[in-house]
């Protein structure tokens, strides 16, 4: 399909996946200057599927996954615990955190 946004100057991460017959997806980047305008083809590759479970202790937590791949990053919000991805092959990182309070005070 033909997706057109507008969007400010900036660095951004574009993440798309598509599942059919297989699962594929794309994950790279874009930087857009002044009032220019960018046409950028997704080569969409082989995706797999990656699912991220966010827990403290005996306990499920909503949050922010963090994911870094190369000079990428990306952050996704959970209202469960629990987040699916489908990704092209490369080497990952994840991470998460949490600032809980108790007794008024922020606890990491």
């Amino acid at each position: 399909g033909y997706y057109s946004i507008s969007l400010p100057a900036g660095n951004y991460t574009i993440y798309s996946y598509y599942i059919s017959a297989g699962q594929y997806s794309y994950l790279g980047n874009v930087t857009l200057i002044g009032n220019s305008s960018v046409n950028k083809n997704l080569d969409m590759v082989q995706g797999y599927k990656v699912t991220l479970l966010f827990t403290a202790g005996n306990e499920t937590y909503f949050g922010l996954f963090n994911v870094s791949y190369a000079k990428l990053e990306m952050q996704f919000y959970t209202s469960n615990g629990l987040y699916s991805l489908i990704l092209p092959s490369g080497n990952y990182s994840f991470y998460s955190n949490t600032t809980l309070i108790e007794y008024g005070m922020n606890v990491s």
